[in-house]
């Protein structure tokens, strides 16, 4: 028997730190209805490389994580031929919405690209969804003026 999306990407070693930001924000209890969802879910590696301060300010901004975390989950089980399928002739890119309303360039060109990140796995399926494990983390409204930057890669 298949597991719920939330067992799912708890049992991934490259997405725990992921995993444990889901249980934090409560979202773990929408993840383990019956709801079809699509997880776009930064490696731990990505989230490694931000900067402590990035992390503090994240961990300690139960919002900001969140809005975070809300940023990677799209209502639906879409696996990698159903984001082929939804895309227009000739073109290869679809544009998805995420669960806080963010839009989430999907490029299908060149492997799968999620704005600038990278898919590493693909349809890691589970009972009530789709997992993809990615190697950036973008971080939503971090303020412009700390000299932040939005995007970290793991590569």
């Amino acid at each position: 028997m298949m597991r719920t999306i939330i067992d799912t990407i708890s049992e991934i070693k490259e997405l725990q730190m992921f995993s444990t930001m889901i249980q934090i924000t409560g979202l773990d209890r929408t993840l383990h209805g019956a709801d079809p969802f699509t997880i776009f879910a930064p490696r731990d590696r990505a989230f490694t490389q931000l900067p402590k301060a990035v992390m503090q300010q994240l961990t300690s901004n139960a919002s900001l994580l969140t809005e975070m975390v809300n940023s990677y989950i799209v209502a639906g089980d879409l696996r990698y031929q159903d984001l082929l399928k939804m895309c227009k002739q000739g073109e290869q890119s679809i544009i998805l919405k995420s669960l806080d309303g963010a839009l989430l360039p999907i490029d299908l060109s060149d492997g799968i690209k999620i704005g600038s990140s990278t898919v590493i796995t693909a349809d890691i399926h589970a009972e009530n969804g789709t997992i993809y494990s990615i190697d950036r983390v973008t971080i939503p409204n971090i303020p412009q003026q700390t000299g932040w930057m939005n995007e970290f890669s793991s590569r």
